[in-house]
Protein backbone atom coordinates (compact mmCIF):
# COMPACT_ATOMS: atom_id res chain seq x y z
CA UNK A 1 0.00 0.00 0.00
CA UNK A 2 1.50 3.37 -0.98
CA UNK A 3 1.37 6.43 1.25
CA UNK A 4 -1.48 8.08 -0.64
CA UNK A 5 -3.62 4.91 -0.54
CA UNK A 6 -2.88 4.55 3.16
CA UNK A 7 -3.90 8.19 3.66
CA UNK A 8 -7.19 7.56 1.84
CA UNK A 9 -7.90 4.54 4.03
CA UNK A 10 -7.16 6.41 7.25
CA UNK A 11 -9.23 9.41 6.25
CA UNK A 12 -12.11 7.15 5.15
CA UNK A 13 -12.16 5.46 8.56
CA UNK A 14 -12.12 8.83 10.30
CA UNK A 15 -14.90 10.16 8.10
CA UNK A 16 -17.08 7.11 8.75
CA UNK A 17 -16.61 7.54 12.49
CA UNK A 18 -17.45 11.23 12.13
CA UNK A 19 -20.58 10.33 10.19
CA UNK A 20 -22.04 8.74 13.32
CA UNK A 21 -22.59 12.32 14.47
CA UNK A 22 -24.61 13.03 11.35
CA UNK A 23 -26.77 9.99 12.02
CA UNK A 24 -27.60 11.24 15.50
CA UNK A 25 -29.04 14.64 14.46
CA UNK A 26 -32.50 14.93 16.04
CA UNK A 27 -35.60 15.42 13.95
CA UNK A 28 -39.41 15.36 14.34
CA UNK A 29 -41.08 12.46 16.15
CA UNK A 30 -42.15 10.25 13.20
CA UNK A 31 -39.18 11.15 11.00
CA UNK A 32 -36.93 10.79 14.00
CA UNK A 33 -38.22 7.25 14.52
CA UNK A 34 -37.40 6.35 10.91
CA UNK A 35 -33.97 7.87 11.11
CA UNK A 36 -33.26 6.30 14.50
CA UNK A 37 -34.20 2.88 13.18
CA UNK A 38 -32.16 3.38 10.01
CA UNK A 39 -29.21 4.64 11.98
CA UNK A 40 -29.31 1.64 14.32
CA UNK A 41 -29.60 -0.76 11.38
CA UNK A 42 -26.67 0.85 9.54
CA UNK A 43 -24.39 0.86 12.58
CA UNK A 44 -25.19 -2.79 13.33
CA UNK A 45 -24.24 -3.76 9.77
CA UNK A 46 -27.75 -4.11 8.30
CA UNK A 47 -27.19 -1.41 5.72
CA UNK A 48 -29.47 -2.90 3.05
CA UNK A 49 -32.38 -2.69 5.48
CA UNK A 50 -31.40 0.88 6.41
CA UNK A 51 -31.28 1.94 2.76
CA UNK A 52 -34.66 0.34 2.03
CA UNK A 53 -36.21 2.00 5.07
CA UNK A 54 -34.95 5.44 4.08
CA UNK A 55 -35.89 5.08 0.40
CA UNK A 56 -39.45 4.13 1.37
CA UNK A 57 -39.65 7.11 3.69
CA UNK A 58 -38.34 9.51 1.03
CA UNK A 59 -41.04 8.45 -1.45
CA UNK A 60 -43.56 9.95 0.94
CA UNK A 61 -41.32 12.81 2.15
CA UNK A 62 -39.00 13.73 -0.74
CA UNK A 63 -37.91 17.01 0.84
CA UNK A 64 -36.67 15.48 4.10
CA UNK A 65 -33.04 16.53 3.61
CA UNK A 66 -31.89 14.95 6.88
CA UNK A 67 -33.15 11.53 5.85
CA UNK A 68 -31.69 11.95 2.36
CA UNK A 69 -28.34 12.94 3.87
CA UNK A 70 -28.43 9.80 6.00
CA UNK A 71 -29.25 7.71 2.92
CA UNK A 72 -26.28 9.18 1.05
CA UNK A 73 -23.93 8.51 3.97
CA UNK A 74 -25.06 4.87 4.33
CA UNK A 75 -24.73 4.29 0.57
CA UNK A 76 -21.19 5.68 0.68
CA UNK A 77 -20.32 3.25 3.48
CA UNK A 78 -21.39 0.39 1.22
CA UNK A 79 -19.26 1.69 -1.65
CA UNK A 80 -22.29 2.70 -3.74
CA UNK A 81 -20.59 5.96 -4.55
CA UNK A 82 -22.60 7.03 -7.60
CA UNK A 83 -25.90 6.54 -5.78
CA UNK A 84 -24.49 8.30 -2.73
CA UNK A 85 -23.28 11.19 -4.87
CA UNK A 86 -26.75 11.61 -6.40
CA UNK A 87 -28.53 11.65 -3.03
CA UNK A 88 -26.05 14.05 -1.45
CA UNK A 89 -26.15 16.38 -4.44
CA UNK A 90 -29.95 16.43 -4.16
CA UNK A 91 -29.56 17.57 -0.55
CA UNK A 92 -27.28 20.42 -1.63
CA UNK A 93 -29.64 21.38 -4.45
CA UNK A 94 -32.37 21.83 -1.84
CA UNK A 95 -30.11 23.31 0.88
CA UNK A 96 -26.96 24.84 -0.69
CA UNK A 97 -25.46 25.80 2.70
CA UNK A 98 -25.97 22.40 4.37
CA UNK A 99 -22.37 21.84 5.47
CA UNK A 100 -22.82 18.23 6.64
CA UNK A 101 -24.03 17.23 3.18
CA UNK A 102 -21.12 19.00 1.54
CA UNK A 103 -18.68 17.22 3.89
CA UNK A 104 -20.23 13.84 3.04
CA UNK A 105 -20.06 14.59 -0.69
CA UNK A 106 -16.44 15.72 -0.34
CA UNK A 107 -15.64 12.40 1.35
CA UNK A 108 -17.12 10.53 -1.61
CA UNK A 109 -15.08 12.64 -4.02
CA UNK A 110 -11.92 11.99 -1.96
CA UNK A 111 -12.48 8.23 -1.77
CA UNK A 112 -13.14 7.94 -5.49
CA UNK A 113 -10.28 10.18 -6.63
CA UNK A 114 -12.54 12.89 -8.07
CA UNK A 115 -10.10 15.66 -7.22
CA UNK A 116 -11.61 18.41 -9.33
CA UNK A 117 -15.00 17.81 -7.74
CA UNK A 118 -13.34 17.76 -4.32
CA UNK A 119 -11.60 21.05 -5.09
CA UNK A 120 -14.87 22.71 -6.15
CA UNK A 121 -16.59 21.50 -2.99
CA UNK A 122 -13.70 22.67 -0.82
CA UNK A 123 -13.60 26.13 -2.37
CA UNK A 124 -17.34 26.55 -1.79
CA UNK A 125 -17.04 25.12 1.72
CA UNK A 126 -14.28 27.58 2.60
CA UNK A 127 -16.27 30.51 1.23
CA UNK A 128 -19.28 29.53 3.35
CA UNK A 129 -17.27 28.62 6.47
CA UNK A 130 -13.94 30.51 6.33
CA UNK A 131 -13.04 29.54 9.91
CA UNK A 132 -13.46 25.79 9.30
CA UNK A 133 -9.92 24.51 8.79
CA UNK A 134 -11.16 21.08 7.66
CA UNK A 135 -12.17 22.66 4.38
CA UNK A 136 -8.62 23.95 3.98
CA UNK A 137 -7.45 20.37 4.55
CA UNK A 138 -9.82 19.11 1.85
CA UNK A 139 -8.65 21.78 -0.59
CA UNK A 140 -5.01 20.79 0.01
CA UNK A 141 -5.89 17.14 -0.65
CA UNK A 142 -7.63 18.11 -3.86
CA UNK A 143 -4.71 20.23 -5.08
CA UNK A 144 -2.32 17.39 -4.25
CA UNK A 145 -4.46 14.98 -6.25
CA UNK A 146 -4.51 17.43 -9.17
CA UNK A 147 -0.66 17.51 -9.08
CA UNK A 148 -0.73 21.16 -7.99
CA UNK A 149 1.52 20.33 -5.05
CA UNK A 150 3.12 23.72 -4.51
CA UNK A 151 -0.35 25.25 -4.12
CA UNK A 152 -1.32 22.36 -1.83
CA UNK A 153 1.70 23.05 0.34
CA UNK A 154 0.82 26.74 0.60
CA UNK A 155 -2.66 25.84 1.85
CA UNK A 156 -1.21 23.33 4.33
CA UNK A 157 1.38 25.65 5.86
CA UNK A 158 -1.28 28.35 6.25
CA UNK A 159 -3.47 25.81 8.05
CA UNK A 160 -0.55 24.78 10.29
CA UNK A 161 0.10 28.42 11.13
CA UNK A 162 -3.36 28.42 12.71
CA UNK A 163 -3.33 24.83 14.03
CA UNK A 164 0.25 23.58 14.42
CA UNK A 165 -0.98 20.34 15.99
CA UNK A 166 -3.23 19.30 13.08
CA UNK A 167 -2.30 15.63 12.59
CA UNK A 168 -3.56 15.13 9.03
CA UNK A 169 -1.99 18.40 7.87
CA UNK A 170 1.41 17.46 9.32
CA UNK A 171 1.27 14.09 7.56
CA UNK A 172 0.42 15.65 4.20
CA UNK A 173 3.12 18.31 4.61
CA UNK A 174 5.72 15.60 5.25
CA UNK A 175 4.83 13.89 1.99
CA UNK A 176 4.73 17.14 0.02
CA UNK A 177 8.11 18.20 1.40
CA UNK A 178 9.55 14.85 0.33
CA UNK A 179 8.55 15.68 -3.25
CA UNK A 180 9.13 19.44 -3.38
CA UNK A 181 12.07 20.19 -1.05
CA UNK A 182 13.67 16.87 -0.08
CA UNK A 183 17.18 17.98 0.98
CA UNK A 184 18.32 20.24 3.83
CA UNK A 185 21.86 21.36 4.60
CA UNK A 186 22.38 22.68 8.14
CA UNK A 187 25.33 24.32 9.90
CA UNK A 188 25.38 25.24 13.56
CA UNK A 189 27.60 26.76 16.22
CA UNK A 190 27.21 26.88 19.99
CA UNK A 191 29.10 27.89 23.10
CA UNK A 192 29.00 28.11 26.88
CA UNK A 193 30.54 30.64 29.27
CA UNK A 194 30.92 30.17 33.04
CA UNK A 195 31.08 32.54 35.98
CA UNK A 196 34.04 30.77 37.63
CA UNK A 197 36.41 31.62 34.80
CA UNK A 198 36.85 28.11 33.43
CA UNK A 199 37.70 27.72 29.74
CA UNK A 200 34.59 28.30 27.58
CA UNK A 201 33.02 25.38 25.77
CA UNK A 202 32.40 25.42 22.03
CA UNK A 203 30.67 23.13 19.57
CA UNK A 204 30.16 23.07 15.81
CA UNK A 205 27.96 20.85 13.66
CA UNK A 206 27.04 20.21 10.06
CA UNK A 207 24.17 18.01 8.89
CA UNK A 208 22.43 16.83 5.75
CA UNK A 209 18.85 15.57 5.82
CA UNK A 210 16.59 13.92 3.27
CA UNK A 211 12.81 14.06 3.46
CA UNK A 212 11.07 10.86 2.42
CA UNK A 213 7.35 10.00 2.31
CA UNK A 214 7.78 7.97 5.51
CA UNK A 215 9.88 10.51 7.43
CA UNK A 216 13.17 12.38 7.40
CA UNK A 217 16.66 10.88 7.59
CA UNK A 218 19.51 13.04 8.95
CA UNK A 219 23.26 12.59 9.00
CA UNK A 220 25.21 14.90 11.34
CA UNK A 221 28.79 15.51 12.45
CA UNK A 222 29.45 17.46 15.66
CA UNK A 223 32.76 18.68 17.08
CA UNK A 224 33.10 19.80 20.70
CA UNK A 225 35.98 21.44 22.61
CA UNK A 226 35.95 21.35 26.43
CA UNK A 227 38.56 21.26 29.20
CA UNK A 228 41.36 21.30 26.65
CA UNK A 229 39.98 18.23 24.89
CA UNK A 230 38.17 17.92 21.59
CA UNK A 231 36.09 15.13 20.11
CA UNK A 232 33.79 14.39 17.21
CA UNK A 233 30.42 12.64 17.12
CA UNK A 234 28.89 11.13 13.97
CA UNK A 235 25.14 10.53 14.12
CA UNK A 236 22.29 9.22 11.97
CA UNK A 237 18.69 10.09 12.87
CA UNK A 238 15.40 8.85 11.45
CA UNK A 239 11.90 10.22 12.13
CA UNK A 240 9.56 7.49 10.81
CA UNK A 241 5.85 8.18 10.32
CA UNK A 242 3.85 5.10 11.30
CA UNK A 243 0.47 6.62 10.50
CA UNK A 244 -1.13 10.06 10.86
CA UNK A 245 -0.80 10.87 14.55
CA UNK A 246 1.86 8.26 15.30
CA UNK A 247 5.54 8.78 14.57
CA UNK A 248 8.91 8.00 16.05
CA UNK A 249 12.52 9.06 16.46
CA UNK A 250 15.53 6.76 16.23
CA UNK A 251 19.15 7.88 16.53
CA UNK A 252 22.58 6.27 16.69
CA UNK A 253 25.96 7.97 16.98
CA UNK A 254 29.60 7.07 17.56
CA UNK A 255 32.47 9.21 18.80
CA UNK A 256 35.84 9.47 17.12
CA UNK A 257 37.91 9.44 20.34
CA UNK A 258 35.25 9.15 23.13
CA UNK A 259 37.23 11.70 25.14
CA UNK A 260 34.13 13.93 25.47
CA UNK A 261 31.33 12.18 23.63
CA UNK A 262 30.27 8.65 24.60
CA UNK A 263 31.72 5.76 22.65
CA UNK A 264 28.22 5.39 21.25
CA UNK A 265 24.91 7.13 21.81
CA UNK A 266 21.52 5.68 20.93
CA UNK A 267 18.02 7.08 21.31
CA UNK A 268 14.43 6.15 20.51
CA UNK A 269 11.09 7.91 21.05
CA UNK A 270 7.47 7.10 20.15
CA UNK A 271 4.96 9.94 19.76
CA UNK A 272 1.18 9.52 19.75
CA UNK A 273 -1.59 12.04 19.18
CA UNK A 274 -4.27 11.72 21.87
CA UNK A 275 -6.87 13.99 20.30
CA UNK A 276 -8.12 17.38 21.47
CA UNK A 277 -4.72 18.87 20.73
CA UNK A 278 -2.76 16.55 23.05
CA UNK A 279 0.31 14.53 22.12
CA UNK A 280 2.36 12.23 24.37
CA UNK A 281 5.67 10.44 23.99
CA UNK A 282 7.98 8.06 25.82
CA UNK A 283 11.67 7.61 25.06
CA UNK A 284 14.99 6.07 25.94
CA UNK A 285 18.64 7.18 25.68
CA UNK A 286 21.83 5.21 26.25
CA UNK A 287 25.24 6.85 26.59
CA UNK A 288 28.12 4.40 26.56
CA UNK A 289 31.04 5.77 28.57
CA UNK A 290 33.23 3.46 30.68
CA UNK A 291 29.86 2.13 31.80
CA UNK A 292 26.42 2.63 30.27
CA UNK A 293 24.17 5.47 31.39
CA UNK A 294 20.49 4.99 30.58
CA UNK A 295 18.04 7.88 30.45
CA UNK A 296 14.24 7.57 30.33
CA UNK A 297 11.90 10.36 29.37
CA UNK A 298 8.23 11.18 28.92
CA UNK A 299 6.54 14.22 27.42
CA UNK A 300 3.06 15.68 27.19
CA UNK A 301 2.29 18.37 24.64
CA UNK A 302 -0.83 20.49 24.22
CA UNK A 303 -1.58 22.58 21.11
CA UNK A 304 -3.74 25.62 21.78
CA UNK A 305 -4.34 27.70 18.68
CA UNK A 306 -0.89 28.68 17.45
CA UNK A 307 0.74 27.82 20.78
CA UNK A 308 2.54 24.58 21.66
CA UNK A 309 3.00 23.82 25.39
CA UNK A 310 5.26 20.91 26.39
CA UNK A 311 6.22 19.32 29.69
CA UNK A 312 9.07 16.79 29.79
CA UNK A 313 10.57 14.59 32.51
CA UNK A 314 14.01 12.90 32.34
CA UNK A 315 15.10 10.16 34.73
CA UNK A 316 18.63 8.76 35.07
CA UNK A 317 18.32 5.75 37.41
CA UNK A 318 21.04 5.41 40.06
CA UNK A 319 23.38 7.92 38.45
CA UNK A 320 26.41 8.01 40.78
CA UNK A 321 24.23 7.40 43.82
CA UNK A 322 21.37 5.46 45.37
CA UNK A 323 18.63 7.69 43.97
CA UNK A 324 17.43 8.62 40.51
CA UNK A 325 18.51 11.90 39.01
CA UNK A 326 15.30 13.53 37.75
CA UNK A 327 15.00 16.75 35.74
CA UNK A 328 11.91 18.66 34.61
CA UNK A 329 11.54 20.81 31.54
CA UNK A 330 8.73 23.11 30.36
CA UNK A 331 8.57 24.73 26.93
CA UNK A 332 6.16 27.20 25.33
CA UNK A 333 6.35 27.78 21.60
CA UNK A 334 4.43 30.50 19.74
CA UNK A 335 4.12 30.04 15.99
CA UNK A 336 4.42 33.32 14.11
CA UNK A 337 4.01 34.58 10.58
CA UNK A 338 1.88 32.67 8.06
CA UNK A 339 4.21 29.83 7.07
CA UNK A 340 3.34 27.40 9.86
CA UNK A 341 7.05 26.85 10.62
CA UNK A 342 8.45 30.03 12.20
CA UNK A 343 8.19 30.29 15.98
CA UNK A 344 9.43 31.92 19.18
CA UNK A 345 10.07 29.78 22.25
CA UNK A 346 10.76 30.11 25.94
CA UNK A 347 11.33 27.50 28.60
CA UNK A 348 12.36 26.59 32.12
CA UNK A 349 14.24 23.54 33.42
CA UNK A 350 15.00 22.25 36.88
CA UNK A 351 17.63 19.56 37.31
CA UNK A 352 19.91 19.21 34.32
CA UNK A 353 20.53 22.31 32.28
CA UNK A 354 20.26 20.41 28.97
CA UNK A 355 17.19 18.65 27.66
CA UNK A 356 19.32 16.40 25.45
CA UNK A 357 22.53 15.11 27.06
CA UNK A 358 25.26 14.55 24.48
CA UNK A 359 28.55 14.32 26.39
CA UNK A 360 30.15 13.58 29.75
CA UNK A 361 30.37 17.19 30.95
CA UNK A 362 26.66 17.86 30.35
CA UNK A 363 25.76 14.74 32.31
CA UNK A 364 27.66 16.04 35.34
CA UNK A 365 25.77 19.35 35.64
CA UNK A 366 23.00 18.72 38.18
CA UNK A 367 20.41 20.69 40.18
CA UNK A 368 20.42 23.73 37.91
CA UNK A 369 17.61 26.21 37.31
CA UNK A 370 17.67 27.17 33.66
CA UNK A 371 15.77 29.80 31.69
CA UNK A 372 15.95 29.66 27.91
CA UNK A 373 14.59 31.37 24.86
CA UNK A 374 14.92 31.06 21.13
CA UNK A 375 13.54 31.76 17.70
CA UNK A 376 13.38 29.90 14.41
CA UNK A 377 12.32 31.83 11.33
CA UNK A 378 11.82 30.67 7.75
CA UNK A 379 12.88 33.00 4.94
CA UNK A 380 11.94 31.37 1.64
CA UNK A 381 14.05 28.21 1.64
CA UNK A 382 16.34 29.29 4.48
CA UNK A 383 15.76 28.78 8.21
CA UNK A 384 17.65 30.89 10.75
CA UNK A 385 17.57 29.69 14.36
CA UNK A 386 19.04 31.25 17.52
CA UNK A 387 18.90 30.03 21.14
CA UNK A 388 20.16 31.30 24.47
CA UNK A 389 19.93 30.17 28.08
CA UNK A 390 21.13 31.00 31.56
CA UNK A 391 21.58 28.35 34.27
CA UNK A 392 22.12 28.81 37.98
CA UNK A 393 23.66 25.90 39.90
CA UNK A 394 24.21 25.87 43.66
CA UNK A 395 27.44 24.11 44.73
CA UNK A 396 28.24 23.21 48.34
CA UNK A 397 31.95 24.01 48.20
CA UNK A 398 32.39 26.63 45.52
CA UNK A 399 29.24 28.74 45.66
CA UNK A 400 26.87 29.56 42.83
CA UNK A 401 27.88 28.73 39.27
CA UNK A 402 26.31 30.59 36.35
CA UNK A 403 26.39 29.02 32.89
CA UNK A 404 25.43 31.12 29.86
CA UNK A 405 24.80 29.20 26.64
CA UNK A 406 24.09 30.28 23.08
CA UNK A 407 23.57 28.66 19.73
CA UNK A 408 22.83 29.58 16.13
CA UNK A 409 22.18 27.59 12.99
CA UNK A 410 21.45 28.11 9.33
CA UNK A 411 19.51 25.56 7.26
CA UNK A 412 18.87 25.65 3.52
CA UNK A 413 16.23 23.56 1.71
CA UNK A 414 16.96 22.41 -1.82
Amino acid sequence: MNTRTAGHAGWRRAAIVGSFVLLAVPAGAQTGDIRTQARSAAISGHRTEAVSMLQTHLVASPRDVDARLLLGVVLSWDGAYEQARKELQDVLDQSPTYNDARVALANVAWWTGQYQELHNLAVTGRSQRPDDDEWAMQEARALDGLNRRREARQVIVALLARQPGHVQARALKTRLDAELRPWTLSMGVGGDRFSDGRTPWSEYSVGLSRQTPVGSVIGRMSRASRFGFSDQLFEVEFYPTVRPGTYGFVSYGRAKDDSLFPNYRMAADVYQSLGRGYEASVGFRRLSFSSNTDIYLATLTKYVGNWMLTGKVFSVPDYEGPQDSVSYHALARRYIRDNGESFLSMGYSHGRSREEIADRSELALLDADTFRGGAEVLFGRTVVAVTGSTSRQERARFGTLWQHSFGASLSVYF
